[in-house]
């Protein structure tokens, strides 16, 4: 009867890890659609994109340079939104009220790539750049 109840417990363990076990599956992530950028406002970058019916994808990942701060920054935006503004930040990392953020004549260049829930991230990347009126 030990040997059964060994036999049992040691198939169980198995079963465990199987289903635990990564199968290597990834989620291609869609494309976003016909990105824009919209620097019509005095001290504002409004970037825009369409989500495509099929949005498989989690987030889009946008990278760019501040110039304001000083280094690159990343800013993840959720499927549900279809626009960006940078972010007005303190020293102390906390974000306030969004406003006139930048400053006339800097130059901002964004790369925008969709990510899958797996992780994956689509080839394409959109490149927008812009000078702030």
């Amino acid at each position: 009867m030990k040997k059964v109840l060994n036999i049992f417990f040691i198939l169980l363990v198995a079963c465990v890890f199987y289903c635990c076990e990564d199968k290597g599956e990834t989620v291609v992530p869609s494309d976003i659609l016909n990105p824009t950028i919209d620097n019509s406002q005095a001290g504002k970058l409004l970037l825009h994109w369409e989500v495509p019916q099929d949005s498989a994808y989690l987030y889009v990942r946008i990278k760019y340079y501040d110039p304001n701060k000083q280094k690159d920054m990343v800013q993840l935006v959720s499927v549900y939104a279809n626009t960006f503004q940078i972010p007005r930040i303190d020293d102390k990392g906390s974000t306030l009220a969004y406003g006139d953020v930048v400053n006339a004549g800097d130059e901002y260049k964004f790369t925008l790539q969709t990510v899958s829930s797996t992780e994956t991230v689509n080839p394409n990347v959109h490149t927008l750049d812009s000078v702030v009126q």
